[in-house]
């Protein structure tokens, strides 16, 4: 037997704590694996050699876990009624979701699934999502070139992912017609024949990439569904010659021109990026943001800094200690 075992958040008086790293079984053995700055190690247990060697690999991962200060907490008193949650909330993660989702189904199930990679523990903002949303994380680790990434996926399946469809509807801009699908697939209920013919639609349209032809509603292009988009497919980039804030959007060049026509300032869209460059432009569209931000939020935090800065000093090249220092630390949390 082989495969990713899931180490779900557990309820510890009234927090939620959600452990980093990976955890799979091959044949009689448990495998844990963790990664920290971009550096691979594992541990293996193996059934026949330790004592309830399933138990040992958890508690060895969430020790992992702590030590490497991957372990997340949140309050378990939360609103999980999705009538309760805000709009703000609901755009941010349709946002989110136009950058980072995907749905699948076959004529059994159906998965909503919101995607993230972060070495650094689980990524905040999946854990966000599901602080409203529920589901289920997993993890796996993949090998890029010489460094090692963790990708992370918050699973919404059975009954959650008809609600979380209908939201995806209403707020989101790109991807509302596979959340269209979902619902579909939901209504047919026990008609397997339906639900297969919905199931080969949505591939279809995944296969395809028909963003191109999506209408964009651009009443939808809130700052909360933005700030939601660019934590998924955003930047920020940081030199000592060039600041840069950074939609990117290879499937829908419709959706950039919308957001350019949202904030109203200087920009360019090139090779499928939307580019504010300008400092003016910049301190605009990150306050728009900022206050809505999840993954990215300290990014632009520091970015504003830097950004003053050189409108308080009038100079173009950044080379004193303090701005240099700035611009560490972005370039440090965009690897994370």
């Amino acid at each position: 037997m082989e495969g990713t075992i899931t180490d779900p958040p557990v309820l510890v008086g009234d927090m939620m704590i959600a452990y980093g790293g990976n955890l799979r079984r091959k044949n009689a053995s448990f495998i844990v694996q963790m990664v920290q700055n971009g550096k691979h190690q594992s541990k293996t247990f193996n059934s026949n050699l330790v004592p309830d060697a399933l138990a040992t690999a958890i508690k060895w991962k969430h020790d992992q876990s702590d030590a490497m200060n991957q372990t997340r907490r949140w309050s378990a008193s939360y609103i999980d009624q999705g009538l309760m949650i805000s709009d703000e909330v609901h755009q941010y993660i349709a946002g989110f979701f136009d950058g980072d989702g995907s749905i699948s189904c076959t004529s059994e199930t159906l998965q909503i699934k919101f995607h993230q990679s972060q070495n650094d523990g689980v990524p905040p903002v999946l854990v966000f999502i599901q602080k409203h949303y529920g589901g289920m994380l997993q993890a796996r680790v993949r090998k890029y070139r010489l460094q090692s990434r963790v990708e992370h996926t918050l699973l919404i399946r059975a009954s959650n992912n008809y609600a979380v469809a209908g939201f995806l509807v209403k707020f989101a801009s790109l991807k509302y017609l596979h959340a269209q699908m979902a619902l579909e697939w939901n209504g047919a209920a026990g008609n397997v024949v339906s639900k297969k013919q919905i199931s080969e639609r949505l591939k279809i349209a995944h296969t395809q990439d028909k963003y191109h032809l999506v209408e964009i509603d651009q009443a939808r292009l809130t700052d909360s569904y933005l700030a939601g988009l660019f934590d998924a497919d955003g930047s920020i980039g940081a030199y000592t010659h060039d600041l840069s804030v950074t939609f990117a959007q290879k499937s829908s060049t419709l959706l950039l021109e919308c957001i350019q026509n949202v904030f109203q300032v200087v920009s360019c869209i090139d090779d499928y990026r939307l580019t504010f460059s300008s400092r003016s432009s910049i301190v605009a569209v990150l306050t728009r943001m900022l206050p809505h931000l999840v993954m990215k939020k300290r990014q632009g935090e520091l970015m504003l800094q830097l950004v003053r800065h050189t409108l308080v000093h009038r100079k173009r090249k950044l080379e004193n200690t303090e701005t240099l220092g700035l611009i560490q630390e972005i370039k440090r949390l965009k690897r994370l």
